[in-house]
């Protein structure tokens, strides 16, 4: 199917569909209501950087549907920054919340949300913006946006590339849809072979895509070099520390039993629990759950010896995890899984819980039986017993999960060259 047809097919629904969703957003959504004063003076935005590059200047547009992919997109405009300082940086969001925690991003010069994928809408935001470049982090189809852009030579990016199993848009109608879509990017660079081979199937004849991985993973390798005084306050190399990350209960009804079962017998064993939404009520239920051991709050501890500490406290979990022996991360029973490179890259087992699809490098790392999927109470116990509390089982399965973070070290600077030269 043509990009024409496309268009004309999506159009054709969009003006009996965009009245009456916007007016339902209006009415329901209180975030889009408290973003329409920024989004109704975009184009001016727009025009005033657009005057800002000064000849020889590169402008160039960076897309983020929401915050998890601006992080893909940090390390990318620190290496764009880096190179060139007077490149001028437009970074636009899909989401309300992306917006708020990034408006006032060092290294960009605008920041801003995308328009609505109505013609009239991108027609006017390519004529104010005139980018030198386009680059769309990870995924985006809205069809006005990308298809348009080749009627105003702009070249469109895609990094970070990554397609779920199974994905609808190379099935049936769906993929004459995608496959014009696709099929607009100049380059899609994709986070892992598997994903480079399921872009392949919906559009065969790409002059280009290619495997660079995934920019996160520099961002991630740079922290970790950070260490601090948390880090050595916690790190006891007689003891084996488990650490559940962003844990929510389901999480820590499958982990919680299997750490007290063999705790008796392994006093070496000892947990921190990082929750993803902090209440303190929440402690009085920790007591209770590891009555007879040594419970200790975060906010109260001073470096004394503990079996369980729990951190009520943000911002602390990438450093707790350089101080650990294994690392469960939560959220696998939930919408889908945290990040699971922060613990990755110190080299030391990693599980977590059966939803993790929406995550390409756990799905990439359950490939290669890195990582362990705990759905029961007996699957936890048997990873503690014969991974981490295994001393050789744990330093092997440590090293195949640094190996595989580093597997893709200086990619941004790859993705930078192979855009900008």
């Amino acid at each position: 199917m043509s990009r024409w047809l496309v268009l004309i097919i999506y159009n054709l629904f969009l003006i009996v569909l965009v009245i009456p969703a916007i007016l339902l957003l209006f009415l329901f959504d209180a975030k889009f209501r408290q973003s329409i004063p920024v989004r109704l003076r975009l184009l001016s935005d727009l025009i005033a950087l657009r005057a800002k590059v000064k000849s020889g200047e590169k402008l160039i547009w960076i897309h983020s549907a929401s915050m998890g992919e601006f992080e893909q997109a940090r390390p990318l405009i620190t290496e764009l920054k880096s190179r060139n300082p007077s490149v001028k940086i437009l970074a636009t969001f899909m989401s309300p919340s992306g917006y708020e925690a990034r408006k006032k991003y060092p290294d960009v010069d605008l920041v801003q949300y995308i328009p609505l994928d109505t013609p009239w809408s991108v027609v006017a935001f390519y004529s104010a913006l005139k980018p030198d470049v386009g680059i769309i982090i990870r995924y985006e189809f809205w069809p006005n946006l990308i298809l348009l852009a080749k009627s105003f030579n702009v070249p469109l990016f895609m990094i970070n590339g990554s397609l779920k199993p199974n994905a609808p848009y190379g099935k049936g109608w769906a993929r004459w849809f995608f496959h014009p879509i696709f099929s607009s990017y100049q380059k899609i660079l994709t986070v892992s072979e598997i994903h480079t081979t399921r872009y392949k199937a919906i559009v065969p004849f790409h002059p280009y895509i290619k495997t660079m991985g995934d920019t996160r993973f520099d961002q991630v390798i740079k922290r970790s070099k950070d260490s601090d005084e948390l880090v050595t306050k916690l790190t006891d190399p007689t003891r084996t520390t488990v650490v559940i990350g962003s844990s929510w209960e389901e999480d820590e009804k499958r982990i919680f039993p299997a750490f007290l079962k063999l705790r008796s017998s392994h006093p070496e064993l000892r947990l921190i629990i990082v929750p993803h939404e902090i209440h303190d009520e929440a402690f009085t239920r920790i007591q209770s759950v590891f009555a007879g051991l040594k419970v200790s709050k975060f906010s109260d501890w001073t470096g004394e010896p503990f079996d369980v500490l729990w951190v009520n406290a943000m911002g602390k979990l990438i450093k707790i995890y350089q101080a650990c022996s294994a690392a469960y991360v939560g959220g696998g029973f939930g919408a889908s899984i945290h990040n699971i490179l922060e613990p990755a890259v110190y080299g030391i087992p990693v599980a977590h819980g059966p939803k993790y699809f929406r995550s390409p490098e756990a799905m990439d790392m359950q490939s290669e039986n890195i990582t362990t999927v705990i759905q029961s109470e007996a699957d936890a116990e048997v990873w503690l017993s014969s991974v981490v509390l295994n001393e050789k089982n744990r330093l092997k399965t440590g090293k195949l999960t640094r190996d595989f973070v580093f597997r893709y070290e200086g990619v941004t600077s790859g993705i930078v060259t192979l855009i900008v030269g």
